[in-house]
C-alpha cells in the first residue's frame, strides 16, 4: 500500500505538472492565436493599402495617358500651324520678289522709254533742222 501512495502521489505530481504544462501550452496558443490573427489583420490591411494604391495608379496612368494624347494632339496642331506659317512666309517672299523683278522691268522699261524718247527726240531735231536748211 505504501508503494501504491507513493504511486499514486507520482502519478498525481506527474499529473500537476502536466496540467501546469498543458495550461502553459494552452497559453501560449492563445498568445501565438493573437498575434497570428493580428498578423492576419495587418496582411489585410496591407492588402486593402495594396488595393487602394494599385486604383490610385490605374487611374493616375489613365491621366498620363490622357496627357500625353492632349499634348499629342497639341503638337499636331503646332506643326500645322509651323507649317502653315511657313507657307505663307514662302508665298509672301515670292509675292515681295515678284514685286521687285516687276519693279526692276518697269524700272528698266521707264529707262528705254527715255532714251528712246531722247533719240527720237534727236532725229526729229535733226530732221527738222535739214529740212530747215534744205528749205532755206
Amino acid at each position: 500500500m505504501k508503494k501504491e501512495k507513493e504511486w499514486v502521489s507520482e502519478l498525481e505530481e506527474t499529473n500537476r505538472m502536466l496540467e501546469t504544462k498543458v495550461d502553459s501550452l494552452e497559453r501560449e496558443k492563445i498568445a501565438t492565436m493573437k498575434k497570428l490573427d493580428a498578423s492576419n489583420e495587418h496582411v489585410e490591411a496591407k492588402i486593402v493599402e495594396l488595393d487602394l494604391l494599385k486604383l490610385s495608379l490605374n487611374k493616375t496612368q489613365d491621366e498620363v495617358q490622357k496627357l500625353q494624347t492632349a499634348l499629342q494632339k497639341s503638337q499636331d496642331d503646332n506643326k500645322r500651324i509651323n507649317d502653315r506659317f511657313e507657307e505663307q512666309k514662302h508665298q509672301y517672299q515670292l509675292i515681295l520678289e515678284k514685286e521687285r523683278v516687276q519693279s526692276e522691268a518697269e524700272a528698266q522699261a521707264q529707262s528705254r522709254s527715255q532714251k528712246l524718247q531722247t533719240q527720237f527726240n534727236m532725229q526729229l531735231d535733226e530732221q527738222t533742222t535739214k529740212n530747215l536748211n534744205y528749205n532755206k
